[in-house]
């Protein structure tokens, strides 16, 4: 016995009903393991459409950007309501709070009105609305709002197409707003007819 170890645990005979069990309990573990992958995937696409929620889906949210942000119910905003519906509608929740948080108020207390009176309800979506859901833009944006006529940047909201103005958002520096404020009057629609065709 000293060359030897004795097993306490008897094996399990072939024939027994316990032996029978062992198949059963892999595939309910494997059953269970599917399961939790599935929960997890589930739980984890819920929170990305959680987050890609629009204001008008989360009264909370548009409750919370008010209140810090009390110009945004200002009567001058409150004028055009379609142009602030489309805007909440498609804005993605927490995007827009992160822009005015990064934007001075009294820069927006005074250029939204603005470009709710003269955007395009169109435009204003497919133009304006994916810069404010993308994060990256929003200082260039800004930068712009600052720098820029509120009555040019809302022309070149106007005229420019989907997606182009993004691109040259992302140029480093302040070149494209330095740009934009050089061109003269006259000549802001060949500006936007090459910036179309880049």
């Amino acid at each position: 016995c000293w060359g030897s170890r004795i097993s306490l645990v008897a094996p399990i005979p072939p024939s027994s009903p316990q032996h029978n069990l062992v198949p059963h309990m892999a595939a309910a573990h494997d059953l269970q393991t599917s399961c939790l992958m599935w929960l997890r995937c589930w739980l984890h696409d819920a929170q990305m459409r959680w987050a890609r929620r629009s204001y008008l889906c989360a009264p909370w949210a548009s409750a919370k950007l008010v209140l810090h942000n009390p110009y945004m119910a200002s009567p001058r905003v409150l004028a055009h309501p379609f142009q602030v519906i489309a805007l909440l509608k498609n804005c993605e929740v927490g995007k827009l709070d992160l822009f005015c948080a990064a934007c001075p108020a009294a820069v927006m207390q005074d250029a939204l009105p603005q470009l709710l009176r003269h955007v395009e309800r169109q435009q204003l979506v497919s133009v304006l609305v994916p810069l404010l859901n993308n994060v990256a833009l929003h200082a260039p944006l800004v930068s712009m709002l600052r720098r820029v006529d509120v009555l040019r940047l809302a022309e070149i909201l106007n005229g420019t197409l989907p997606g182009k103005l993004d691109i040259l958002l992302r140029c480093p520096g302040e070149r494209v707003v330095d740009i934009t404020c050089a061109v003269k009057h006259d000549r802001v629609s060949t500006m936007l007819a090459l910036v179309n065709h880049a």
